[in-house]
Order: C-alpha cells, then sequence, then structure tokens
C-alpha cells in the first residue's frame, strides 16, 4: 500500500485544523509537571511538527529528539538540544532522562520490538522520572476503520499487556479527539494516512470496493451541518519510575 502526495497533503490539513491531540497532551503534561523532582533532561521520541515537543522542552534545561527524518527538525527550538537522527531501536545513550514522550510511535512495530523500545525507555528514565506512551485506543469509528485494515494493528491495548507482563505500573488517562471536515475526499485521504501510518503499510485492501464501502460506513456524517468525522479515542500512559523496575530489567 502506498500513499499518495495528494491524499498526505490533505491528510495534514484536517488534522492541523481539528486535532485536539496536541492540547490533550499539553494539557495533561501541565497537570504532572510539578511531580518531576529534577527538570534537567527530557527525551521525546518522535517529534511530529514540532508542537508539544517545543511546549515540554522549554521546562527542561536539556532536550534530547529522536528523529531520523531531517526535515521535521527545522521547528525544533531549544537553546541546549541534541538531535539523534537515529531510530529509537538504534538509540544508545548513558545519559538519563527526567521526562519522556513518546506519542504515536509504536506502529508498525512487532510487539517483541515494542517492548524492547519500552525496556530501553525505562532503562534511560531517571528515578522519580515520568514516561508518556500514547496510542489510539481500542475504542470508536476510527479503531474501527484500522481494524477492518488490518485485525492485528498496534493499539493501547497491546501497550497494556507489554506493561503488565512488565510489572510495570502505570496510570492511564483516556483521551478524546476527533477529525473533521466538510469534504468526504478528505476524510477518505486521512483514512489513507491512517492505515498507511499506524497499520503496518502492509496491506492493500483499501483498493477494494468492499473496503472502501466499509470506510464510508465508519465516516459519521452531520446532516445538518454537513460536516464529515471521524472519532478517534486515544490513552495516554503515564509511568513513574519508582527505582526497582528498572533495576529487575537489567539484572
Amino acid at each position: 500500500m502506498n500513499i499518495s502526495q495528494n491524499d498526505y497533503k490533505k491528510a495534514i490539513e484536517v488534522l492541523d485544523k481539528t486535532s485536539k491531540h496536541r492540547e490533550n497532551i499539553i494539557s495533561i503534561f501541565q497537570n504532572h509537571v510539578d511531580e518531576l523532582k529534577s527538570k534537567k533532561c527530557y527525551l521525546d521520541v518522535g517529534i511530529g511538527d514540532c508542537v508539544i515537543t517545543n511546549f515540554v522542552a522549554k521546562e527542561f534545561e536539556t532536550a534530547y529528539v529522536i528523529e531520523p527524518i531531517w526535515d521535521f527538525c527545522n521547528n525544533f527550538k531549544h537553546p541546549n538540544s541534541k538531535i539523534i537522527h537515529q531510530s529509537i531501536h538504534q538509540f544508545k545513550t548513558a545519559e538519563k532522562f527526567d521526562f519522556i514522550m513518546c506519542s504515536h510511535m509504536l506502529y508498525g512495530m512487532t510487539l517483541d520490538e515494542i517492548e524492547m523500545v519500552i525496556i530501553k525507555l525505562m532503562g534511560v528514565l531517571k528515578k522519580d522520572g515520568i514516561l508518556f506512551v500514547a496510542l489510539i485506543a481500542p475504542r470508536n469509528s476510527s479503531h474501527q476503520i484500522h481494524l477492518d485494515f488490518n485485525k492485528a494493528y498496534i493499539n493501547s491495548h497491546h501497550i497494556r499487556n507489554i506493561f503488565e507482563k512488565l510489572c510495570i505500573e502505570y496510570e492511564k488517562e483516556e483521551m478524546f479527539n476527533s477529525f473533521e471536515s466538510r469534504n468526504l475526499d478528505d476524510m477518505l485521504s486521512l483514512c489513507n494516512f491512517f492505515l498507511y501510518e499506524d497499520c503496518g503499510k502492509k496491506a492493500d485492501l483499501i483498493d477494494s470496493d468492499a473496503f472502501y464501502n466499509k470506510i464510508i460506513q465508519s465516516i459519521i456524517k452531520n446532516e445538518e451541518t454537513g460536516m464529515y468525522k471521524i472519532v478517534q479515542e486515544e490513552d495516554l500512559f503515564i509511568i513513574r519510575n519508582e527505582g526497582s523496575v528498572v533495576k529487575n530489567f537489567y539484572k
């Protein structure tokens, strides 16, 4: 499966105009930032449009970002920063971080790969530090579209199971998000974008009439306003490093 430049452009426009993801994450961060005993070093795994990264980074003396795509880093602003142009799998450091953000970056991996990423992030999280991990939740219309395309697509249910397997305690915040447009074609472009980014880029069912009709059924239309909507719920896992968990990983 491939995504056209036109689909990509239209999808980003819908996200920029209507997504509440950035506001949701920033609001929850503001509720927890004062819990941190130290604000020396921040790590962001994948920076996207840099809005969340720049907001969070200003609270810390030093900011590290892991981002393999150079162009994504153009809007990153911090006076004392380090940009690592690698994947999270390649990343190695002796640094320890007070706060780590990993938001919607675990799609397209196997469960074993995700488990190793979680272990790696916990291993570089300072004692009393906080880790945020956000993913799509297995609820509502966006989930159904993903599920119809790839029944094994990664969502917060899988991450929760990994945390429980590793005996990592967490707090979960449920976040409500939605995407809207007056143009049905824009919503179909957004679906293409999500499936390409989140479902492993490996199937071609999007080209079939049957799957196209399933997508149409999952897009909500408000007859009064003429707006089309996809509802996406997201789960944010908040993990606090009490010290003993990380030691157990590396015995």
